[in-house]
């Protein structure tokens, strides 16, 4: 009888007993287990080395890098010259015809006929001003990555820009470039399907070359003739294409985050995309609390804003701690994880609201596990560095805090709730 009543009153009130595989059906998902791995996008890993001399190049395409300048003469370049008076001073051509001017970001790209000298296309590439360098440098490695994309070139070499011929001994110079052209190459076709899909591109290896000893302009360097001969840009090169590697996985890492919709990224499998990194690095612990021991903690604002999310996706508290060495620093660094925030009761209005964005809410978060993957991969030596993130959604529910509740927060402060934006 009870039971019967219990339909009734159901019924009255407009709802039926639902199976939870049938109430799962209608939140358009079926019953399956809690997610145990959060999808990353996958990226190509590009090859940077020092190749030498620039005249011994051979690949799919050559970058030949300018400062600007009112009247650049590609056939008096130290680098350019010997390529131009191969090709029959087709590049000189190509600069007049397009009145190159070295800007940044401009660059005329020349086909070369039946791979002549080993290679397929050669282009003029513009830096900007010279006293900008690390600017210069870093347009450059994008238009590597751009240009590759375009031509379809899986091997790239790049020479040292004109009156820079020792470019590649100093490693910020290296970084700059590896880092812009690990960038470009991000691609994130993970929730992408048919027209929409962008392919990354071909580039595989990049080479960085300069001018050889036997080719010298009219006022010859001994310190930069003597450091060829020493041979430090292959250490260099080396060692800057790693670092600026490591931060370009920290920032795809990041935007593989953030590029995630809600309904992917929840707390919980931000939490397990934390995990996962720490089984990478043996550097790295990873602590996750979830909404029994942050409500022991006392942690009653952060769970205040949770509370209204379903128990899919309940609140998952991340600290990841970084030690390496005898640490001589501590830090701290703390992003804002709310993972999708509909503003609650208050709820953000569809026009002007930018409700359907509000998954970048967890940029913080993904800014702090990227550096955390960096500080990893980099393997920063005597510091001791916590990651904390405090996941969570900010949704309407009947459990949702409402206007006008008072939560208590760890530290015992009272706080009212005006507003749950």
């Amino acid at each position: 009888m009870r039971k019967l009543s219990t339909m009734l009153l159901l019924a009255r009130c407009g709802r039926a007993l639902v199976t939870p595989a049938a109430a799962a059906a209608r939140r358009g998902r079926a019953l399956s287990a809690a997610p145990t791995s959060f999808p990353l996008s996958s990226s190509k890993t590009v090859k940077v080395e020092y190749g030498g001399a620039a005249s011994d190049y051979a690949g799919d395409l050559l970058l030949l890098p300018f400062w600007s300048d009112k009247d650049i003469d590609v056939g008096a370049a130290t680098i350019a010259q010997g390529w131009d008076a191969a090709f029959g001073g087709a590049l000189t051509e190509l600069a007049e015809s397009q009145e190159f001017k070295g800007k940044k970001g401009e660059s005329h790209v020349l086909t070369v006929p039946g791979r002549l000298q080993g290679v397929r296309k050669v282009a003029l590439v513009g830096l900007g001003p010279k006293d900008k360098a690390m600017e210069g440098y870093a347009a450059l490695g994008k238009a590597v990555a751009e240009i590759a994309s375009k031509e379809k070139a899986s091997s790239v070499g790049v020479a040292a820009p004109s009156r820079s011929r020792d470019a590649w001994t100093f490693g910020e110079h290296v970084e700059a470039v590896a880092l812009a052209t690990f960038e470009g190459c991000y691609v994130d076709d993970r929730f992408r399907t048919g027209d929409n899909v962008k392919n990354p591109p071909k580039l595989s290896s990049l080479e960085l070359v300069d001018e050889p000893m036997s080719v010298d302009d009219v006022s010859p360097d001994d310190a930069y003739a003597a450091s060829l001969e020493e041979g430090p840009q292959e250490s260099v090169v080396s060692e800057a294409a790693e670092r600026a590697r490591a931060y370009a996985q920290g920032s795809a890492f990041a935007k593989d985050l953030v590029n995630a919709p809600p309904n992917v990224l929840t707390p919980r499998t931000l939490a397990i995309a934390a995990v996962e990194l720490a089984k990478e690095h043996q550097t790295l612990d990873c602590t996750i609390k979830g909404p029994v021991e942050c409500a022991a903690l006392g942690m009653g604002a952060y769970l205040g804003v949770a509370q209204g999310a379903s128990s899919d996706n309940e609140a998952q508290f991340v600290h990841l701690t970084y030690k390496r060495g005898v640490p001589k620093t501590k830090l701290a660094i703390v992003g804002k994880g709310l993972t999708y925030d509909s503003g609650g009761y208050n709820l953000k209005p569809s026009a002007g609201g930018m409700i359907e964005l509000m998954k970048f809410d967890m940029g913080g978060a993904a800014a702090t596990l990227g550096c955390a993957s960096a500080v990893a991969s980099l393997e920063v030596p005597d510091c001791e560095i916590h990651f904390i993130v405090a996941a969570c959604e900010n949704m309407i529910s009947g459990e949702a805090v409402r206007p006008g509740d008072v939560l208590t927060a760890s530290n015992g402060k009272t706080i009212e709730v005006a507003n749950t934006d």
